[in-house]
């Protein structure tokens, strides 16, 4: 759907005018859900999830910060927003090629630069590190380095996975 469709939809319920320039910085402005922003609720409630996800795509707006806010009007009208219904962990986790997230998802954000680094410019970094934090980044790392991607985890079940988990394969008659 073009971004076009999108702010025909946004503005027949809200009614006004407004840019899908505008409209992408409004849905991952967190103030936007205190002030109950109407152009960003209809994006959240009257547009399409395929619609939405196409429009932050197409827009280049960050999908996490989108979910937040999504989520934040989910808090306030009092009825779900699909996009909040998103697993963020499994997206950040992706994004950031993590197998599991050392903090909240909506923090790993913070660490972005760290985890955009070769392993070699990650490792300079943790040698000026001690303590706490140096325990945090070095998870970060860890995770990193135990991700594999969702096109080469293997989804069925094989002899192989039965045999080596009989317990958790099986069946009561």
């Amino acid at each position: 759907m073009s971004t076009t469709s999108v702010i025909t939809s946004v503005t027949t319920a809200c009614g006004g005018s407004i840019t899908a320039e505008e409209l992408a910085v409004r849905i991952v402005d967190p103030t936007t859900a205190v002030s109950g922003d109407p152009y960003a609720l209809g994006f959240f409630s009257d547009v399409w999830l395929k619609q939405q996800l196409d429009f932050i795509q197409e827009m280049q707006v960050d999908l996490v910060s989108a979910i937040l806010v999504a989520r934040e009007f989910t808090k306030l009208a009092g009825w779900e927003m699909p996009l909040g219904k998103l697993d963020l962990d499994q997206i950040v986790k992706d994004r950031y090629r993590l197998k599991y997230l050392p903090v909240d998802a909506e923090h790993v954000d913070h660490y972005r630069d760290f985890l955009g680094r070769t392993v070699d410019e990650q490792d300079a970094i943790l040698k000026t590190l001690d303590g706490p934090e140096y325990e945090l980044f070095q998870s970060f790392q860890v995770a990193q380095a135990l991700y594999v991607p969702p096109e080469e985890r293997g989804g069925s079940i094989t002899a192989e996975k039965i045999a080596a988990n009989p317990d958790r394969y099986r069946r009561e008659l």
